[in-house]
């Protein structure tokens, strides 16, 4: 919506934002875009993200109407990265996409 809206480019500093967002939140480098607004994040420990966080700093960087979709696994979870993702996927897909 916001490259439909705005342009790719500030379509793209959302997305960069958001990752930078989960960067802090995690001080792990494992997030993967997977996909127009989907975000996966492989983590040491389990994360219970607080997306209210996220979304007023959307919003303090001029972003009001966005939908940021993040899966997370933990690595404790599985010992290979293809099910981490599959895993932090599946989690994606429960949640349906909201307006924001």
């Amino acid at each position: 919506d916001v490259n439909r809206a705005r342009g790719r480019k500030e379509g793209d500093r959302l997305l960069k934002l958001a990752g930078q967002w989960l960067l802090q939140q995690t001080g792990e480098h494992n997030i993967y875009r997977i996909g127009g607004n989907e975000l996966l994040a492989l983590t040491q420990r389990n994360v219970k993200w607080d997306l209210a966080t996220l979304e007023k700093f959307l919003r303090q960087e001029g972003f009001r109407d966005m939908d940021i979709r993040i899966g997370s696994s933990c690595y404790t979870e599985s010992t290979g990265r293809s099910s981490l993702l599959k895993l932090a996927d599946d989690r994606l897909q429960q949640h349906p996409p909201s307006s924001r």
